[in-house]
């Protein structure tokens, strides 16, 4: 029985460095079957919208913001589990407050 033990630990440990606890790979597998399911399709009706474009040129990010094509949302309840939220920035906040809520974001740190 010693033995599975340190073997289970030692899978574990390996799981651990290749797919940290906080990484969106840990954080979609840890979805229950049915947000998995919308959470692939999702991907799949984005990945779909975005082949449309040339990924050199930026059209993709250019039509969005020309409101030409509207991106694919992730239903809330399946974004809140596997994204981090976006900073709060609020009118009091200096600029250097408003970069380091950024910076932590862009990190992804939770």
């Amino acid at each position: 029985m010693t033995g599975n033990n340190d073997i289970n630990r030692r899978i574990k440990a390996l799981e651990e460095i290749i797919r940290p606890s906080e990484s969106l790979e840990a954080r979609v597998a840890a979805l229950s079957e049915m947000d998995r399911k919308v959470y692939d399709e999702w991907k799949r009706k984005c990945r779909e919208q975005s082949s449309k474009f040339d990924a050199e040129t930026g059209g993709y990010y250019e039509a969005y913001i020309n409101g030409e094509i509207e991106i694919p949302q992730l239903p809330r309840h399946v974004k809140d589990k596997i994204f981090d939220p976006e900073p709060q920035l609020t009118k009091d906040m200096s600029p250097s407050e408003m970069n380091e809520a950024y910076r932590k974001f862009m990190e992804g740190k939770r």
